[in-house]
């Protein structure tokens, strides 16, 4: 068996690859990305880890079904190292486009130079939470390398790879309802341009079986995610249709506005114009067919929206949609000073003359561009996930938890608990929530979370709380995070109509759990700060709490 050495070339873009993997993973503040405790969207994510995988399909809802599965393969010691998933995906994106810079490019330092884009794009640096959003790009990058590489060098095992990836790719991205048909169209238009006609009955039965398995995918897993409370909650963000054509087209205009300044550099038209220059390069490449991918997409965001389907350029569910402007952008900058280059170095001298100018204008415009790229690289990096902490308040809870005590927690607050509380939560399938599912616990866990964001079920949680710790002669433990005021007040005056309400001593983490002692005496006001929102902890807690006692743990489910 021959081993092949690998040349310098190969070492040295390695390398280079390899460092702009770890400058990626560095901008990103690992050590505050990998501790700082999950927050609510995130907690119900990582809640799937604790029920079996058979039941993964029923909890994905939004979060794509591979994803999810892939959490399970995430090496971690606590659930805030399950960040690790989403950061290798922005890794991954960096290789894959590397891969298609050499195919567009055809040289390592087109590949070098789009990899380097990519690991750097305001857009991916800006995802720092336990989420898809990475994948998704990834997976963006991935299928246009594909076809560019099915382009350039038609074989079977390259359709087959692309037709493979474009069947599987809903299970990792969202975006794939939209990117799967741009791909096997742009690859329709190569043929068709090129007059290959003997590909053609290739990519139409390989293409549209993937489509249909695409399809089968989307109506018999995607679509569970797709209730009456998610629409609601992205009503904002779909083309309104009730109020004329001239609403509409206004509406559509500023959401593009708000798009095409997220990708980092700098206006909205100049944006417009270094995407028209690398459609333009794209339409001159080896790869022709790339040049329909972007305008398709967004031609189905806007239908989708327009159907209250999918939510219109929203910041996150758009990374790959961002990420692909960006890299197309790019692309027009590398075309116009290669262009320049040409007019320069071989053409005649009537054209040098054109070539410099280009190349002072391309000077011009990266020095223009440098500002705005600068500053949403640095927005980027600085953006933080929420600071809520329901690990610090578990943390707090069991360091002086008692026989007969009971933990009472408002809806959102519960997936916290259910990924940080030592006890097996239940997960009980609820297609009237966002996440289409909420958590219960058996009743020998002594924790109760209100079952929906209302008052009958936040006073029902309350008084359910309140029995179990009477029966049980123990206390009332409060953990609310990511709460409602309405919601907040109505559980608080609830719990200050049966006792003593405290922020106990040595607070853990954030956000402050508070106490309830039963039993207060008729005409004993409650603490001052029971009316309150529960505000992060800041040096000394108000209140002291009772003083440690009991056993450290709670009880094991029954």
């Amino acid at each position: 068996m021959r081993f092949r050495i690998p040349s310098r070339t190969s070492v040295v873009t390695t390398g280079v690859l390899t460092a702009l993997s770890v400058g990626a993973v560095i901008a990103h503040d690992p050590g505050r990305m990998l501790g700082q405790a999950l927050w609510r969207d995130e907690n119900w994510v990582a809640v799937t880890l604790r029920v079996p995988i058979g039941r993964l399909p029923a909890l994905t809802s939004t979060t794509p079904l591979l994803f999810t599965a892939l959490l399970r393969l995430t090496p971690h010691a606590d659930p805030s190292q399950l960040r690790l998933l989403p950061l290798a995906f922005t890794v991954a994106a960096i290789w894959a486009a590397y891969l298609l810079g050499r195919q567009l490019g055809m040289t390592p330092i087109t590949g070098i130079g789009l990899a380097a884009a990519t690991a750097f794009a305001p857009a991916l640096l800006l995802r720092h939470d336990l989420k898809q959003y990475t994948a998704e790009a990834f997976v963006a990058v991935l299928l246009v390398w594909l076809q560019a590489r099915l382009e350039r060098d038609w074989t079977r095992p390259h359709l087959l790879a692309l037709c493979g990836a474009l069947a599987a790719s809903p299970l990792l991205a969202n975006g794939a309802v939209f990117l799967a048909p741009a791909v096997v169209a742009g690859i329709v238009f190569s043929v068709v341009v090129r007059r290959r006609w003997e590909h053609l009955p290739e990519i139409l039965v390989g293409g549209g079986a993937a489509l249909l398995i695409d399809l089968f995918l989307l109506i018999g897993v995607d679509r569970r995610g797709d209730t009456a409370s998610l629409r609601a909650y992205w009503d904002n963000y779909y083309v309104p249709t009730d109020h004329g054509l001239s609403v509409a087209l206004s509406f559509i205009r500023s959401h593009a506005h708000s798009e095409l300044s997220a990708v980092g550099l700098g206006p909205s038209l100049a944006v417009v114009v270094l995407v028209l220059l690398g459609l333009i390069a794209l339409a001159r490449s080896a790869a022709p067919g790339l040049t329909l991918v972007l305008p398709i997409c967004a031609v189905e965001q806007v239908a989708a929206a327009t159907l209250h389907q999918y939510p219109l350029w929203d910041e996150r569910t758009s990374t790959w949609f961002t990420l692909m402007i960006f890299l197309t952008a790019v692309g027009g900058l590398v075309g116009a000073a290669r262009a320049a280059v040409r007019l320069v170095a071989g053409a005649g001298r009537r054209a040098r003359p054109v070539g410099l100018a280009m190349g002072v204008g391309l000077i011009a415009t990266l020095t223009a561009l440098a500002h705005p790229y600068s500053r949403a690289v640095d927005q980027a990096v600085r953006t933080r996930t929420p600071l809520e902490d329901v690990h610090g308040q578990t943390q707090t809870i069991l360091a002086d938890y008692r026989p007969g005590d009971v933990v009472v927690a408002n809806t959102d607050a519960g997936f916290g608990l259910a990924v940080y509380w030592p006890a097996q939560p239940s997960l009980v399938t609820d297609l009237a929530r966002l996440e289409t599912f909420r958590v219960t616990y058996p009743p020998a866990a002594r924790v109760v979370v209100a079952a929906t964001i209302s008052t009958p079920a936040e006073l029902a949680a309350v008084d359910q709380a309140v029995s179990m710790a009477t029966a049980g002669h123990g206390r009332v433990w409060i953990v609310l995070s990511h709460w409602h005021t309405a919601e907040r007040a109505t559980m608080m005056k609830a719990l200050a109509d049966h006792g003593r309400i405290t922020t106990p001593d040595h607070q853990h983490g954030l956000e402050n759990v508070m106490l309830l002692t039963l039993g207060r005496a008729a005409g004993t006001p409650a603490t001052a700060g029971a009316g309150t929102p529960a505000t992060p902890r800041a040096g000394t807690p108000a209140t002291a709490g009772p003083a440690p006692a009991g056993p450290a743990t709670p009880p094991a489910p029954g």
